[in-house]
């Protein structure tokens, strides 16, 4: 993927705008009930965004559309796994990514090269460090 577009947490927003756009453009060509319903809410979530907010969506879908297909279905394929996770996880996870947008540079990228790290460890090896860290939390 894009590195240069995951670090910037891109992603996150041109899966949604992404999903927004052709849900939207779906439930126009084929309006059953429920996607019609659907459209509509869509509709109304799209009016109520600033015009800044909703320029600031269009680019990224804009990015998103520029991406390589493969590129485009791995995000799309990560947005799927999220959005079958709990409402449990997925706030986690919201909250996760909210504060690493908070972390200064340095600290990301220290971060960046433990995460590194940790990809190229094998299995034992990470289990391993799974366990030191759940010790150290303690």
């Amino acid at each position: 993927m894009n590195r240069a577009l995951f670090k910037k947490g891109l992603w996150v927003g041109m899966i949604a705008v992404a999903v927004l756009f052709v849900g939207a453009a779906r439930a126009q060509e084929n309006p059953n009930p429920e996607q019609a319903k659907h459209f509509q809410e869509l509709q109304q979530r799209w009016r109520s965004l600033s015009p800044e907010r909703q320029a600031a969506l269009k680019e990224r879908f804009k990015q998103f559309k520029q991406l390589p297909p493969e590129e485009r279905a791995l995000l799309m394929q990560r947005f799927r796994r999220f959005q079958r996770l709990s409402s449990e996880e997925r706030e986690r996870i919201k909250e996760n990514f909210r504060r690493w947008r908070l972390l200064p540079p340095e600290r990301k990228m220290e971060l960046r090269k433990k995460f590194d790290s940790f990809q190229k460890m094998n299995p034992e090896q990470r289990e391993r460090f799974r366990e030191q860290s759940r010790k150290r939390r303690r």
